[in-house]
Order: C-alpha cells, then sequence, then structure tokens
C-alpha cells in the first residue's frame, strides 16, 4: 500500500511534487513495545530500549543526505540505517533504479488486479508464505471472503532485496550487477 501511494506522487504531483522522486517508505510499529532489560537497568540502557519499539522498517533511498533528513547522526534510532565512519550499514537501501522496477512492478500489479475485477470470473487467490502461513489463518474476514481451506493459493517464496531486485531488473530494465 506505502509502494502504491509513493509510486502515484513521485508519477503524478503535479505542481507541489512534480519534482519528487522516492526517498522511502517506513513502517512505524502500531503499539509500544514494552521492552525490559533485566534488573536496575541504566538510564542508557532505558533508552536504548525505549527508542527500539519505535525504530521504523522499510525501504530507503541510498542517499547520504535524505537520511541524515530522515534521522540526524544515522544512530539507527529510528530508521534501519547506521553510520559508522564514512560508511552507511543497512540492508533497507535501494537506489532510484531499483525503485523504479518497484513502481514498474507496482503499476503491472495493479493493473492486472483491475482486469481480474471487471472480468466475468475473478479469482480468488489468497497468500500463503513459505512454511504454509497465511494471512487468512488470523484474519477476522475470512468467513466473508469466501476462502475456503483446500483452495489454490500463491505461494510467495522469502528472496532477500538483492534476489528481488535482480528479478524485476530481468523483468522491467537491465540487468543489476
Amino acid at each position: 500500500q506505502m509502494l502504491i501511494y509513493l509510486s502515484t506522487i513521485t508519477e503524478n504531483g503535479k505542481n507541489r511534487y512534480e519534482k519528487a522522486y522516492p526517498a522511502g517508505i517506513l513502517y512505524m510499529p502500531s503499539e509500544v513495545m514494552e521492552v525490559t532489560k533485566g534488573r536496575n537497568p541504566s538510564k542508557e540502557e532505558q533508552e536504548k530500549t525505549f527508542y527500539k519499539g519505535y525504530r521504523m522498517n522499510g525501504l530507503l533511498l541510498n542517499n547520504e543526505e535524505v537520511l541524515t533528513a530522515m534521522e540526524k547522526g544515522l544512530e539507527g534510532r529510528f530508521i534501519p540505517v547506521q553510520k559508522s565512519g564514512d560508511s552507511i550499514k543497512s540492508k533497507s537501501l535501494s537506489d532510484l533504479e531499483e525503485f523504479g522496477y518497484l513502481k514498474k512492478h507496482i503499476f503491472s500489479t495493479l493493473k492486472t488486479m483491475a482486469a481480474s475485477l471487471i472480468s466475468d470470473d475473478p479469482k480468488i487467490l489468497p497468500v500463503e508464505f513459505s512454511g504454509g502461513r497465511r494471512p487468512c489463518d488470523y484474519c477476522d474476514y475470512k468467513e466473508v471472503c469466501g476462502v475456503q481451506e483446500n483452495c489454490e493459493v500463491k505461494v510467495i517464496e522469502k528472496l532477500t532485496s538483492t534476489e528481488i531486485f535482480e528479478i524485476l531488473g530481468e523483468r522491467y530494465g537491465e540487468k543489476l550487477d
């Protein structure tokens, strides 16, 4: 959903956002995590634990100026990025080319979904993650949507971001090195 919003703004941001480019998408925990650190934790340990509950997860543009605007000092307190000396460490960084692949994939997926919805026979195809986990298993609305226990599922493999961008690069552009 966040990628749809980001892609839409960068694609259609007339006037105010016409020069916009993706800086990233971040998900913030919706509930405060209570993490304890043994008996009598120091003030520093308490603070570190407190901030850990507010650390966001997502995908960010590999651009130090943009990242520093998101978190001064790049200590990894709020965003999944840490600066050590001159290097920036994170598994959550992508370049503009990779964001472009994601944008093309998002719009392609939306077109496919729209075509399916207006067709005479829209298909219900729930997802299943590696290991057999299904979001349907804990969904409060599973009886409403009509998903059956033995219906066909789309298996989602666990891939690294490198593997994902290699696949998208082959599909939508040049192969990544």
